[in-house]
């Protein structure tokens, strides 16, 4: 079978979608004929399979240009249509499996099968203002809505399952786009060793101005002001993708203006082992995701789900970490771990449990029990079952 997995997200390096990407890929290779579709130029097929751990071999990656998501205009309904269905259906055609991974409304699906997930709906549905002058308008306004209603949904109609990685996504979706979605949790390694446990503070995250903020500016500068008179003998690692744009550099360069002259590390592009070595050391884990933001208004400024989050649970560590998004769907609070709506509640979460090692103990084990329920097996099994079904 022909599958095409098209990743949208554009720009940023190697995050939780091309890693939820890459698996899916390396489970349907074997059987059938794959290609990665992709927007991130500096994005190969051996680094992809080096960070998510997968054998990619087989396997093609294609780099297309980002697509413009403005949608040239007719007056004639019938053209707009045909537009819209010709809007990247090279992505699609000749394909029996089309599997798309997005933020933005996709286009219509030209495959035998199309399977839709959802990392978050950034953009609102299209509406078309009825509040005209004159009646003769206001009926022409309302017939231009009923038929960009029907272009809708038959661009979601295109699509044979739709899936969302989190029920935060899966409630924004339906509110936003009018669109029905099984819930699928990304896959995570939740494979870690158990090691001696250092007083280390980890947080880990793409250093990118591109879409969501991971808030490692924050971070850095809360532990760097007060962490060692707060949390003395403690220090604070900062690790992530890094991307080549100058935008994602400056943002860098501002990071690590933070963390001079403290006991802050940033440690960009590390090497997957080398990542793994710093979760399994790590004693706390930081997530600042939605740190300050209003999620009822800017909901995707939020963890959408928090696969970083996941992983570092399962090496032991305790997340301290933002109360919203998909956050909440992954750490019990008080349990697991804690979820905080400042950072100053962050600092005192993470001071208590520095100061209280059985404690520390108790909650990392906890950690490593939840973590388990989002196993990338379980990924693996649902979406083959999703994208293979007839």
């Amino acid at each position: 079978m022909r599958v095409a997995l098209y990743n949208q997200p554009a720009g940023g390096g190697i995050g939780g979608s091309e890693f939820a990407v890459a698996v899916l890929a390396a489970a349907l290779r074997s059987e059938h004929d794959v290609e990665i579709l992709h927007h991130v130029n500096r994005m190969n097929r051996d680094e992809l399979a080096s960070r998510a751990g997968v054998d990619l071999s087989g396997v093609r990656l294609r780099y297309v240009p980002p697509p413009s998501f403005e949608h040239p205009w007719s007056r004639n309904p019938g053209k707009r249509l045909v537009t819209a269905r010709r809007w990247l259906a090279e992505l699609s055609q000749d394909r029996e499996l089309f599997v798309v991974f997005t933020h933005h409304v996709p286009p219509f699906c030209h495959a035998d099968r199309g399977v839709l997930v959802v990392l978050f709906p950034f953009a609102e549905r299209p509406s078309v203002e009825a509040k005209r002058p004159t009646p003769l308008a206001r009926a022409g306004a309302a017939a231009t809505r009923a038929f960009e209603d029907m272009v809708w949904r038959k661009r979601f109609e295109t699509y044979d399952a739709k899936v969302a990685i989190s029920g935060f996504t899966r409630g924004w979706t339906a509110r936003r786009w009018d669109v029905s979605c099984d819930v699928v949790y990304p896959p995570v390694d939740t494979d870690f060793p158990s090691v001696e446990k250092e007083p280390l503070v980890l947080s880990v995250g793409r250093f990118s101005t591109t879409g969501q903020s991971k808030k490692q500016a924050e971070l850095v500068r809360l532990f760097a002001s007060v962490g060692p008179k707060r949390l003395p003998g403690w220090a604070y690692i900062c690790a992530g993708d890094l991307g080549t744009s100058p935008d994602d550099r400056t943002y860098f360069d501002a990071v690590s203006g933070h963390a001079r002259d403290s006991a802050v590390t940033l440690l960009p592009n590390l090497p997957r082992d080398e990542l793994r070595r710093l979760y399994s050391r790590a004693s706390i884990f930081w997530h600042g995701t939605g740190l300050g933001e209003d999620d009822t208004r800017h909901p995707e400024r939020a963890e959408h789900f928090g696969i970083a989050t996941v992983e570092a649970m399962a090496a032991g560590c305790v997340p301290v970490v933002i109360d919203k998004g998909g956050q909440r769907e992954i750490v019990e609070h008080g349990v697991s771990g804690f979820l905080c709506a400042s950072e100053e509640e962050l600092l005192e979460q993470t001071r208590a449990l520095a100061f209280d090692r059985r404690r520390m103990e108790r909650m990392g084990a906890e950690a490593r029990i939840r973590a388990r329920q989002f196993h990338r097996d379980r990924y693996v099994t649902r979406m083959l079952e999703i994208c293979l079904r007839r």
